[in-house]
């Protein structure tokens, strides 16, 4: 339970932010991602949409970014991409360890197999920049 002491200071950024909104307008910021940073940004917007109580405001934007992402990583060319996006929107392609018949060891190898796959996608993206 907060008390006044917490709960001021809170009110005051909150106030503070919401001025700064205001006075910013139309305003946007524009950032680079290389396509591994773009993919796991969307991954973890997708994993947070999860979430049961996620579903304000917040929740309709980030679901608006992926959308936005998957349709320029379309109209770049990038299929495989949008088509991975897409399958983070797919409740039934998640892993379920309840299903799972795994062994210490084959878990073991899949995580290896996983980060080879993730080294040579991230080597994937530095040669695309050279």
């Amino acid at each position: 339970m907060s008390d006044a002491r917490e709960t001021a200071p809170k009110a005051r950024l909150v106030h503070r932010a919401l001025e700064e909104q205001e006075r910013a307008g139309d305003w946007k910021i524009q950032f680079e991602l290389d396509l591994t940073s773009l993919m796991s940004l969307c991954g973890n917007l997708q994993l947070a949409l999860r979430h049961p109580l996620n579903s304000g405001p917040g929740a309709q934007i980030a679901r608006r970014l992926i959308d936005d992402v998957r349709a320029g990583l379309l109209r770049c060319g990038f299929t495989a991409h949008a088509e991975l996006i897409g399958l983070g929107d797919n409740p039934a392609l998640d892993y379920d360890p309840r299903e799972a018949s795994d062994t210490p060891e084959s878990v073991t190898e899949k995580a290896k197999a996983a980060r080879g796959f993730a080294e040579r996608f991230e080597a994937l993206g530095r040669t695309e920049k050279r």
